[in-house]
């Protein structure tokens, strides 16, 4: 945890962060609004398994579905293709054997969360108002 001791972000941690002000409860979220959460299974910060009980809980009373999705693995590193959870649900992404904030050091888990997301996006265009110009957006291809 190298980052904790940087000198400004330290002191933004001990003096200016407060938990009671920077947590977001699933009750305070309308349930028409999809929910993504990434959970890693060796959190040294978050009690992942509580957080884990909590998110089924709460389903159940948005009468939706936590969808936990096991990262595996490969040897490379790379992790193996999940499916998209329905819009109603709450979509958790597990990750197996990583830490708080590994997440920022794998390239593939950042972007299957980001697909993930997006995709919860694009559903929400195609069920709402949005206009034709938005969903021809989402069709054209990612040029990189």
């Amino acid at each position: 945890h190298h980052a904790a001791t940087e000198i400004g972000i330290a002191n933004t941690l001990r003096r200016h962060f407060w938990w009671f002000n920077n947590c977001l409860w699933l009750e305070d979220i309308p349930k028409d609004v999809p929910v993504m959460v990434h959970l890693a299974e060796n959190d040294e910060v978050v009690p992942v398994d509580l957080v884990r009980r909590y998110l089924n809980v709460v389903a159940a009373d948005r009468e939706g579905v936590v969808v936990d999705t096991v990262e595996a693995t490969k040897g490379d590193g790379r992790t193996s293709p999940r499916s998209v959870a329905p819009s109603h649900a709450i979509d958790v992404m597990w990750s197996n054997g990583f830490s708080h904030g590994q997440l920022l050091y794998s390239f593939s888990t950042q972007k299957e969360l980001a697909t993930r997301v997006f995709l919860q996006e694009a559903r929400l265009l195609m069920q709402g108002d949005s206009d034709d110009e938005e969903l021809e957006t989402l069709k054209k291809p990612v040029r990189r």
